[in-house]
């Protein structure tokens, strides 16, 4: 009987995992079925106390209340589908407006950012992701742009810096706008935010037989000189600042 505001949230989102009390919370009135000890089927009306429910995304929540812990209530908010516990609130009414004000001060920290954070342009005048190496040539890359250039991602301004990994595919052969060439991974204090597909912003074609017999004696003398075999990928665009 000892619990922690962080405890309280736990099993509030461990329990909004079952779809049945996801229901029940989201219900303004409930009805169960139950059998007695003498086996007769009894109705119970269940009717909820959350006066949050259905106001600024609420979907759900349950109240609390002891001597010792006061006026209690957790409760989930959809979107992100984040969880508020207030303890030991003076009054019944306090508790809603303390956790709406809690809720609001959640969403009043929520920013949107563009995922390519770049000021570079590719020629078609999106923006340049990265420059990835064709692996059939030793010099030559391609410009990179997401698959949606305007795509953004939406972060708590408060968790923390967000991080970027970029990862490039195995190009061989020729290379058409529009091909999948790559990824790039958002992060936020460990969770993802954002996955999306890098794509070729420009044509690229594969060596013909002479060229690849070039390819093939420069990097004989690449591999003498302890050099690239091939052109090194480059991101361009950086981890979008919060």
């Amino acid at each position: 009987m000892h619990s922690t505001a962080h405890d309280v949230a736990l099993m509030m989102q461990e329990a909004m995992k079952n779809d049945t009390i996801r229901e029940v919370v989201a219900s303004e009135d409930s009805w169960i079925e139950v059998t007695g000890a003498d086996g007769t089927d009894h109705s119970h009306s269940m009717d909820t106390h959350n006066v949050l429910l259905g106001q600024d995304g609420n979907i759900g929540g349950k109240t609390g209340t002891t001597d010792d812990a006061g006026y209690c209530f957790t409760s989930a908010y959809n979107g992100d589908e984040i969880y508020t516990v207030i303890l030991n609130s003076t009054t019944t009414d306090q508790r809603f407006t303390d956790t709406a004000s809690l809720a609001n001060w959640y969403y009043g920290h929520k920013v949107t950012v563009a995922i390519a954070n770049t000021q570079e342009k590719t020629a078609n005048g999106n923006p340049l992701m990265a420059r990835i190496g064709q692996t059939d040539w030793t010099d030559k890359t391609i410009d990179a742009t997401l698959a949606d250039p305007t795509a953004q991602a939406t972060v708590f301004s408060l968790a923390g810096e967000v991080t970027e990994k970029v990862s490039y595919d195995d190009l061989s052969g020729t290379v058409h706008v529009g091909d999948k060439v790559g990824s790039v991974t958002l992060k936020q204090d460990g969770t993802k935010i954002a996955v999306m597909d890098l794509v070729a912003d420009e044509e690229g074609a594969g060596p013909n037989p002479i060229e690849w017999l070039l390819v093939k004696l420069d990097r004989l003398g690449r591999r003498i000189d302890n050099r690239p075999l091939t052109a090194e990928s480059e991101t361009v665009a950086k981890a979008p600042e919060v």
